[in-house]
């Protein structure tokens, strides 16, 4: 997992926020400075995948501001299977994101 952080606008918001790569620089781990928003986990492919989908980007952003459990996270990814659908779910916090084991 990469140490470096990085300063961009939020993907969900275009809020100032900062990021790093995790998951072998397969997903992005978000630290959004505003309140509609707030931290969250996406994968590089639903990053593709949404990338002009504002109605997508609101829900998510949403979303990820109701998280109040430290040890959870939204997570943004691509769906198992053949029918390959973008998934945005609060799930518990993995270890490398601060989470417990």
């Amino acid at each position: 997992m990469s140490k470096h952080i990085y300063h961009a606008p939020c993907f969900l918001c275009q809020s100032p926020s900062r990021w790093k790569e995790t998951d072998h620089a397969n997903r992005r781990h978000y630290f959004c400075s505003s309140t509609s928003c707030g931290e969250y986990e996406i994968s590089i492919a639903a990053m593709d995948r949404i990338e002009n989908n504002p109605g997508f980007k609101r829900m998510a952003a949403e979303t990820a501001a109701q998280v109040k459990d430290s040890g959870e996270i939204l997570e943004i990814r691509m769906s198992e299977g053949p029918g390959k659908e973008v998934k945005a779910e609060i799930v518990r916090r993995r270890p490398s994101l601060g989470g417990g084991k």
